[in-house]
């Protein structure tokens, strides 16, 4: 059914990646199929005539091709966070997930809230690194811990341009996340204002609220200004702890924890960073137990 690696076009691999995409998960979701992953395996003009494979069991063959580090993207990144990190070390019930989370104008990849908050910023082969700079400093401002998470042709690179508070990983030949050094995690670092911009207003006034400081009753178009004075006013660390728990409330999806098990793996990432509700999860595992030649006829 595959092909070798070497035997693999550049448009067959994009064609590959894509069928990993929000798009083609929402499609799932949504209908219980999805023309755009069909049309995406005909570009791959695979022999699928005698194949008995699922749409789940195709998916996850079609993972372990992009794992290999010449084929990788952010997606492969991501998803080993997510099951190395996040479902290996940590609770569902506990912590949770967060995905381009806006800070500025930069969004962090990934972020992690558990006792603490960690940012990361994946750096794959595709990658450049011209900004990560400015990137990582962006994030030190809203979060207590930073990691960047790269490709090992990046390394030597990465180490010489990023803050000392600054984490570093690297994701393996052999799909293995290897910390080459920790983040220093320090909420005193935050800043304020900084969480205050990136958090929505709602949010903002949440965390106001549990700290029993009185929310300015203005209208929207004054409210900004009247939350900065608050918030510069509170201690960094005192913002943080309580943005972190508003935050683990407000944007949590611990409610599809019970279903990830049934997922396939290579799409736990986007089951657990993308709502949906009772009736999204059904047309989803429609969708993975749907035979592959069948699934070829979505339209």
């Amino acid at each position: 059914m595959w092909k070798s690696v070497k035997q693999i076009e550049s448009h067959e691999q994009a064609a590959i990646a894509r069928i990993f995409s929000a798009a083609v998960f929402h499609q799932l979701v949504k209908t219980g199929h999805s023309p755009m992953m069909a049309r995406l395996i005909k570009e791959l003009n695979l022999d699928t005539k005698h194949c008995n494979l699922s749409v789940g069991e195709f998916l996850d063959k079609a993972f372990s091709l992009l794992k290999k580090t010449a084929f990788r993207n952010e997606y492969i990144y991501k998803a080993a966070v997510t099951q190395k990190v996040l479902l290996g070390a940590h609770s569902l019930k506990t912590a949770a997930l967060l995905h381009e989370f806006r800070i500025g104008n930069n969004k962090a990849d990934l972020v992690m809230l558990n006792g603490t908050s960690i940012a990361y910023e994946i750096k794959s082969e595709r990658d450049r690194l011209d900004r990560l700079p400015i990137q990582v400093a962006s994030y030190g401002e809203v979060f207590a811990e930073v990691t960047v998470l790269c490709a090992e042709k990046h390394l030597k690179t990465v180490n010489s341009c990023i803050p000392d508070f600054v984490g570093i990983s690297v994701l393996t030949e052999r799909y293995q996340i290897s910390k080459i050094r920790k983040g220093i995690n320090d909420p005193e670092r935050t800043k304020s204002v900084s969480i205050l911009n990136s958090i929505t207003q709602k949010e903002a006034i949440e965390i106001l609220t549990r700290m029993e400081i009185e929310v300015p009753k203005l209208p929207n178009t004054m409210i900004y200004s009247a939350l900065v004075e608050k918030f510069k006013n509170i201690p960094s660390t005192s913002v943080h702890d309580e943005m972190l728990k508003v935050l683990k409330s407000t944007r949590n999806l611990a409610s599809q924890a019970d279903s990830i098990k049934t997922i396939p793996a290579s799409l736990r990432f986007f089951g657990l960073t993308t709502p949906y509700k009772e009736h999204g999860q059904k047309n989803l595992m429609n969708a993975i137990k749907t035979p592959i030649t069948e699934a070829l006829n979505w339209g």
